[in-house]
């Protein structure tokens, strides 16, 4: 007669018939090979947990260089069991890429595993890991995971890996999907949960008594009795301990994991270090509290097992290993170990040390607190934010885009510092369906901070993955627009409007365009180009009001260029339409492919001479681009009827000094009378213009110009009033 059993809380809900022949065959067990566990990203990867594991790496290499145990002829290998599509890979290569280049040099290589040729075609998608792989600092290897005897495989040759140095091995949260078992101590015996239903009946119609379970669904399942010898040699005492200790408890076993950490310990002839980290137990404790409900449930639903780490360290001890385990945020353990090495004891605890507890919950911490930053200076600390989480894309994505347009606009914005900041997250950011417009956002912040190249680096990957949508296609041509690209950009937002005429964005866009390019007549009205240059001089207008004021923000450009102090948008728009109705002059906006507006040049035309006038923003100086815009504006006058170009500057103005003799200025052997003796005049004197009498250039130039100066005239050497045109 079957007695009925109930049981709560942790323990079995069952009517049990317990099995008088225990552990006949194999169990019907599901399997999830390597291969598999190999093609999931990491779960909870970010930026910060690729430094956290670069950090430690670097570290263990450091005491291996200390007990003389690297040869430095050979390369320290990185096995990745879970690359998955390579953002892992990516981020665990720039993270150790910038440890080794700050800390000192070791010779290594990250070998990603994969089960087949067709793995790596994911990897090859991205263009950065190609380049990792064309510099062999990738370097994949083929696995197809029979666990102990099918050897590594370079993709590249064909040959077999083996050690020669210690390894790292890096199992990310793969145990969780690698094949497991689900065992269970009941009152004094050892069960095993069966899923295949059909198997079972077989063996009842053999003879073979079994435990028909019932868990909190309404599927049937069956539970059998199994023996301590039908699992690992290495581990009969520990489930044996189990059952003395256990009185109604699940116990996961990680059979995967088990046979992973004999392969490792084979392979690693010269000692290794593992580092593991998914959700799971770690101690007798855990076990005696786990809920059969929920670990039957996700075994029958097929889903990532939570990690025996209790089993594995004992398992790890046996394969003469040094092992510990952190409890992480989220449920999630770490766990290191060492093999074969001196002194591993002391090791592991300077490693264990290093490890920071919130690793894995840092970047969601952050992105709420990149929600909840206000004030003043909020946009400082949200930059801080962002260097906190190794620039991680998810955290950058917190922040509201109308706040970071409108905070970019005020004076005390840190530019530069976002800029790079932007650059950094760029370089981290691997597409996926969770952040399918990412790209957008970043490309609108990049060109509210001025980084145009960045912005159409973005806005043009996009285009590539998804194809061409009317967004991107208008949001680049605006990049095209703000950086001397103008009919381009007519082109590319005619394009946008073309798939979609409706669009709002590529109207306005198109109708900025067309008001600028209807701006664009006679010769002083159209853009100065060089097929070699990646600059233009374009045709000043409204448009660039806004980036030169940010440019012009050092006072000392106007007190040495002689122009007004504009410190406000309003005055800097009201200079620039003065300036336009000046017929004679011709004002160009120095435009940077990749920088946008960069300067300012300008020609006051008098007959068949012009004054130059030049600053370069203060962002931009020192970068030889001064140069570069002197001497195209100078060539294209000369072009045009306009052979004499003159200028000065005051003696103290080294910097200017430096870039007009580079642009091709020669001094002109005259001073002005006080209060305007600290000029020094210049003419352009390109090698192949004809001699001219420079000195009877400038007086008569500022004789039409009518503005006052003294020069000591030429035969009594006495004041002669001519005028001021300097700039």
């Amino acid at each position: 007669m079957m007695q009925q059993t109930t049981m709560s809380g942790s323990e079995l809900v069952a009517p049990q018939r317990i099995s008088s022949q225990a552990g006949t065959g194999e169990l019907p067990i599901r399997t999830f090979a390597l291969p598999e566990a190999g093609s999931s990203d990491p779960a909870n990867f970010s930026p910060s947990v690729a430094n956290q594991l670069a950090g430690l790496i670097v570290n263990h290499w450091y005491a291996c260089l200390a007990a003389n145990e690297i040869r430095p002829d050979a390369p320290l290998d990185i096995l990745d069991f879970s690359p998955g599509s390579g953002r892992s890979t990516l981020l665990m290569t720039r993270a150790l890429q910038r440890k080794v280049s700050n800390e000192g040099g070791f010779r290594w290589r990250y070998l990603p595993v994969l089960s087949d040729r067709q793995g790596i075609e994911e990897l090859q998608s991205l263009d950065a890991m190609r380049a990792l792989m064309a510099e062999d600092l990738v370097v994949p290897l083929i696995w197809p995971g029979a666990m102990k005897e099918t050897p590594f495989v370079f993709l590249k040759d064909g040959k077999h890996w083996q050690s020669t140095n210690p390894v790292v091995a890096l199992l990310h949260d793969s145990f969780t999907r690698l094949h497991h078992r689900l065992l269970a101590v009941h009152y004094g015996k050892l069960m095993e949960y069966e899923q295949d239903i059909s198997a079972s009946n077989e063996s009842d119609a053999e003879g073979a008594e079994t435990t028909e379970v019932s868990d909190c669904s309404s599927d049937q399942r069956k539970w059998v009795a199994a023996d301590v010898h039908m699992f690992d040699h290495d581990l009969p005492d520990l489930l044996a301990n189990y059952l003395a200790k256990f009185n109604s408890a699940p116990v996961p076993y990680p059979q995967g994991a088990l046979e992973l950490i004999d392969l490792i310990s084979k392979h690693c002839k010269q000692g290794g270090l593992m580092i593991t980290a998914a959700p799971g137990i770690t101690s007798e404790t855990e076990m005696r509290l786990a809920s059969f409900a929920d670990l039957t449930k996700t075994f029958h639903d097929h889903q990532p097992m939570p990690v025996n780490f209790h089993l594995l360290a004992h398992k790890l001890k046996k394969n003469a290993a040094v092992t510990d385990c952190l409890s992480l945020q989220k449920d999630q353990v770490i766990q290191i170990a060492l093999l074969k090495h001196s002194g591993a004891d002391a090791r592991l605890g300077a490693l264990m040390r290093d490890i920071e507890p919130g690793m894995f919950g840092h970047a969601t911490a952050l992105s709420q607190a990149m929600q909840s930053v206000n004030g003043d200076s909020a946009f400082e600390h949200r930059l801080t934010l962002i260097k906190l989480a190794a620039f991680d894309p998810g955290v950058l994505a917190a922040i509201h885009g109308p706040n970071f347009a409108k905070a970019s606009k005020h004076p005390g914005f840190n530019h530069e510092g976002w800029r790079q900041a932007l650059d950094q997250v760029w370089a981290n950011y691997l597409p996926d369906p969770q952040s399918k417009r990412f790209h957008e956002r970043l490309a609108m912040m990049a060109m509210h901070c001025g980084h145009w190249s960045l912005a159409r680096r973005a806005l043009q990957s996009g285009l590539q993955r998804d194809g061409a949508n009317p967004t991107d296609l208008a949001q680049l041509a605006w990049c095209d627009a703000r950086t001397g690209r103008l009919r381009k950009a007519a082109d590319t937002v005619s394009a946008a409007l073309a798939l979609d005429p409706a669009s709002v964005l590529a109207q306005e866009v198109m109708q900025r365009i067309e008001q600028r390019l209807a701006g664009w007549e006679g010769v002083w009205r159209q853009p100065i180009e060089h097929a070699e240059l990646p600059m233009v001089l374009e045709p000043l207008d409204a448009s660039h009001a806004e980036a030169m004021l940010y440019q012009y923000r050092d006072p000392q450009i106007a007190i040495m260029t002689g122009l007004p102090a504009m410190t406000t948008l309003e005055s800097m728009q009201q200079w620039i339409d003065e300036q336009l109705r000046e017929g004679s002059w011709a004002h160009f906006a120095i435009m940077h492919r990749d920088l946008g507006f960069v300067g300012y040049i300008n020609l006051a035309i008098s007959d068949h001479a012009a004054f130059f006038c030049f600053w370069t923003g203060v962002d931009f100086q020192g970068r030889g681009l001064a140069t570069q815009a002197g001497k195209l504006v100078c060539d294209y006058a000369r072009s045009f009827g306009v052979p004499v170009v003159l200028t000065s500057a005051y003696t103290d103005n080294q910097r200017s000094i430096t870039a007009l003799k580079r642009i091709g200025f020669t001094e002109i052997p005259i001073r002005a009378l006080p209060p305007d003796h600290e000029r020094i005049f210049y003419a352009f004197t390109p090698e192949a213009a004809p001699e001219m009498d420079f000195v009877a250039e400038l007086r008569n130039y500022y004789c039409r110009e009518k503005i006052s100066l003294s020069f000591p005239d030429a035969k009594t050497h006495q004041p002669n009033q001519i005028l001021d045109g300097n700039l």
